[in-house]
């Protein structure tokens, strides 16, 4: 039987939950391009920076150490004049001045041609102050102009430090020298000055007591005290002789003291033999005896003249003292009026001491002044202390060796930063484009022509995939005459290209047993099938059987048919069973690098073309009429598809036409 119009392949719009194989073959594709764009990037910056660190040429470099040597030891107060000047000499190498006399030397000495700029970038000097010295550098790729421009350099830096300093001295000298003039002029004038006013105020010294009215007033001022002190001694003396005369003591003169006492002494010898007579003798023995009444007698007479003594060495003194007393009183009065008389010409003199002292302090710092002129140019022609004895402890010289760059350690260092480079470009390659996720949905077909197995369009109208979590070894495997009574949502649903991918990656028997496939012919007929089923005037393929029907071939496939089996009854699977088949077809998926090819299957084709089926329009209940036996159980895995307008088949089961023109061509 067959039918007047072909039916449309369904593209999908909403399924069963399936897993999407074009997200996981966009995700391969993504991973290819991170390779590529991280393979590229490394690649890329590994070469640009070898070639940067390879192509450079090797840097030399040279050097020469001054040291600064000071005449002798500086004080606390010149301590830092060597950090001062070894600063400045640093930064007066380097100068712009020094720079470009250094390249007029060079160009007309050694007939090198460098600008103060290059100089600039060539040259460095470092000072390390502690030890007072300065380190010179000239680094350069040419090795030949190292030594001669560090030289000449040094050369003429230390030609233009001697200049200065002699200038420099020659000029200080002469205006010390000029400064010494002047202030001796004024030394001269000052002495003149000092001498005129000495001479007519009689000034003879700075000391008071060197002049003689000074002097004069001193003595009497002295004297002065030494009578007042007197005139209170002996004011006291002749108030004790007073008290002690009144009240009936005697005082003696202590210039009779000697002789007062050289009588009591007498008078205590004779009494003490008078005593000793007294003990041995008897009175009236005493009274007869000559010597003891002698004795006695000098006793008496001793005693007598004691007291006269006494009351003369009293009066004597009393009179004495009020004599002294009154001379102290008149000396006292003579030198008061003396002293009345100097006082004013004392103050008078004063002044002019003082006046006299200024100009002789003032003369004083002239002079000193003019010593420390004189010490100072003899120090600036003899030595000089702040200046420094320049030595050259280490001179320029060739280098014998480059000083960078470090190939080996730099390419290390490209090699670290290319990988560094490629991971940060692959970071914001995937951060920018995401990796898209599989995603599930219901599907809904949209009517399409259908195309023969060999075509380059679409074969079959869905998109969707099966579960890509189930590879091919969860695949059911049937023999031949099983029952098509299996699940479908665990099945891979085939893209029409995909589809034609894999036919097109099969053999001739390969291309011929999935072109029937996905024209309704089951797995079980499939191995039943031969040549002579083909009714070649017709173009169709006659199935007998309890689901016996006729499939219409195209003169494409009928041609492929029979030049594949010509003369050759072999059924058109040569598959001994369903698994081989399936094998087959996932050879054939590796060949055509599917993806996931593992997923396909005999069940995997069976599937695409029912769901083909149902999407078309063909009823439920009419499907066996064009695809062979289902079971009702299998056939309700179908029941979600969403179908366009109800097909109803005509008598005879004769299967739609497919194009194959355009794959044969």
């Amino acid at each position: 039987m067959s039918f007047d119009h072909n039916p449309d392949v369904l593209q999908p719009v909403h399924s069963a939950p399936t897993h999407d194989v074009s997200v996981e073959i966009n995700n391969l594709k993504l991973q290819r391009q991170k390779w590529t764009l991280l393979s590229a990037i490394f690649l890329l910056s590994l070469t640009l920076s070898l070639l940067w660190v390879w192509l450079r040429p090797p840097v030399y470099q040279s050097q020469a150490i001054i040291h600064f040597t000071y005449p002798q030891q500086m004080g606390r107060e010149l301590a830092a004049v060597p950090v001062e000047q070894i600063t400045l000499n640093q930064q007066r190498l380097t100068s712009n001045r020094v720079l470009q006399t250094l390249s007029q030397s060079l160009a007309e000495e050694k007939y090198i041609q460098l600008s103060t700029e290059q100089l600039a970038a060539m040259l460095t000097a470092q000072a390390h102050t502690a030890s007072r010295i300065i380190n010179l550098k000239a680094h350069s790729s040419e090795i030949g102009v190292l030594e001669p421009v560090m030289s000449l350099w040094l050369q003429n830096y230390l030609q233009q430090i001697t200049t200065e300093v002699s200038d420099n001295s020659l000029e200080e000298q002469q205006a010390i020298q000029d400064k010494l003039l002047a202030l001796e002029e004024k030394i001269d004038i000052q002495k003149l000055e000092l001498a005129t006013f000495s001479e007519a105020n009689n000034i003879v010294s700075l000391e008071r007591d060197e002049n003689r009215s000074l002097s004069k007033i001193k003595n009497l001022n002295r004297s002065l005290d030494e009578a007042e002190q007197e005139l209170v001694s002996l004011e006291s003396i002749n108030d004790s002789l007073q008290k002690a005369m009144e009240k009936g003591k005697g005082v003696i003169n202590p210039s009779d003291k000697g002789v007062i006492d050289g009588i009591r002494k007498n008078i205590r010898q004779l009494s003490g033999q008078l005593d000793g007579f007294a003990e041995r003798f008897t009175e009236e023995y005493m009274a007869k005896d000559p010597k003891t009444v002698s004795i006695m007698r000098a006793l008496e007479e001793s005693k007598q003249n004691l007291q006269q003594r006494i009351s003369s060495s009293q009066q004597n003194y009393l009179q004495q003292t009020q004599r002294q007393l009154q001379q102290a009183l008149d000396k006292i009065q003579r030198i008061s009026a003396q002293l009345q008389v100097l006082t004013p010409q004392a103050n008078e003199f004063n002044r002019k001491l003082d006046e006299y002292r200024r100009i002789k302090n003032a003369l004083n710092e002239l002079e000193q002044q003019a010593q420390r002129l004189n010490n100072q140019l003899i120090q600036e022609q003899v030595q000089k202390p702040l200046e420094a004895k320049i030595n050259i402890l280490e001179p320029p010289f060739v280098p014998q060796f480059p000083i960078s760059p470090n190939y080996w350690l730099d390419s290390l260092y490209s090699l670290i930063g290319s990988a560094s480079l490629a991971l940060m470009g692959l970071l914001v390659f995937s951060f920018i484009v995401r990796q898209k996720q599989a995603s599930s949905s219901m599907t809904s077909y949209h009517v399409m022509p259908v195309v023969n197995p060999v075509d380059n369009n679409a074969l079959l109208a869905h998109q969707g995939q099966a579960n890509p979590m189930l590879g091919a070894a969860q695949q059911p495997t049937l023999q031949l005459g099983q029952a098509d009574v299996i699940g479908t949502a665990h099945l891979r649903l085939l893209s029409a290209a995909e589809c034609q991918s894999l036919i097109q990656a099969a053999n001739n028997p390969g291309k011929i047993a999935l072109s029937l496939l996905l024209h309704g012919v089951s797995p079980q007929e499939l191995g039943e099938l031969s040549i002579d089923d083909i009714n070649a005037e017709q173009s169709l393929l006659e199935i007998a059987g309890a689901y016996s029907r006729q499939i219409v071939l195209l003169p494409e496939l009928l041609a492929l048919i029979q030049q594949t089996y010509s003369n050759n009854d072999a059924p058109f699977s040569v598959d001994s069973s369903i698994d081989d088949l399936s094998q087959r077809i996932i050879n054939a998926g590796h060949d055509a690098q599917m993806a996931y090819p593992e997923q396909l299957s005999v069940e995997v084709l069976r599937h695409t073309y029912l769901t083909f089926a149902v999407s078309s329009g063909i009823k439920l209940s009419d499907i066996e009429q064009l695809a062979g036996g289902i079971s009702p159980s299998a056939l309700k895995g179908y029941r979600h598809v969403h179908q366009r307008d109800k097909i109803t088949l005509p008598e005879g089961g004769l299967a739609y036409d497919l194009d194959w023109q355009q794959a044969l061509a």
